[in-house]
């Protein structure tokens, strides 16, 4: 899995060439057509269930490997680079104002990180995590730590004569681009991996992303499709009167 939290409805639609032909008094139903895949058995083609809606992710009862944690995403360069680092803090105005009460902070150990949007970093509420890098104690995890919405409260007087996030200035960040891109599956790097091109900005880059996919999940759902396709077909010969 991927450390990253992405509520995306995906849907594969396919294009059917039409109904196969059969004769006038047989209906078609998806128990003949097992029936007729069936009856060769050489394999060629594989009987699917019917289409279904699932209304919970089928398998769900499983256990799922934990994902690894968001280090395994931060692009290993940027520690020695001053100026991109310094491009991605968070500015001090954000820090003390009462927007920041709104950032969802994550450590690098953390194994999450929440949904980002085209208005990441123009806004601080639901648009994506930020990154605490400082030193790491009770005090900050207690801080940091991710509540139910429904039991939060915000005491307006007390953040700003603590000043809020002030404290932590220099140590909490923006993801970059490409560490957005590997939350969110694509290949960066390697060669013939993605990049992005060197005239797009940080901002330009937050944006399209916000309004992209998880490439391995849409891989997923497309390869779902290509199979129903490849069925259909199947069908479509299967059923076919001989010349």
């Amino acid at each position: 899995g991927l450390p990253n939290e992405r509520p995306r409805y995906y849907c594969a639609a396919v294009l059917c060439g039409g109904t196969p032909p059969v004769a006038e008094d047989a209906a078609i139903t998806w128990e003949r057509l097992r029936d007729v895949l069936d009856a060769e058995g050489d394999g060629t083609a594989r009987a699917l269930p019917p289409p279904r809606i699932h209304v919970r992710v089928p398998g769900g009862n499983r256990a799922a490997p934990p994902p690894p944690p968001v280090a395994d995403f931060l692009d290993a360069d940027l520690p020695g680079d001053a100026e991109k680092l310094a491009a991605l803090c968070l500015p001090r105005k954000l820090l003390v104002g009462t927007a920041a009460w709104c950032l969802d902070v994550v450590l690098p150990s953390d194994a999450r990180s929440a949904c980002f949007t085209r208005s990441y970093g123009a806004f601080a509420r639901g648009t994506g995590s930020v990154l605490y890098t400082g030193p790491v104690d009770d005090t900050v995890r207690s801080r940091i730590a991710l509540v139910r919405p429904e039991e939060r409260e915000f005491d307006a007087e007390a953040w700003r004569e603590t000043g809020g996030l002030g404290d932590m200035e220099g140590h909490l960040r923006y993801f970059s681009g490409t560490e957005i891109a590997r939350l969110m599956g694509f290949p960066v790097g390697g060669g013939d991996g993605f990049e992005f091109p060197r005239s797009c900005a940080i901002r330009k880059q937050w944006q399209l992303l916000g309004n992209s996919l998880n490439v391995r999940v849409a891989a997923l759902v497309a390869e779902v499709g290509i199979e129903r396709a490849r069925y259909n077909r199947d069908v479509a010969e299967k059923l076919a009167p001989s010349s």
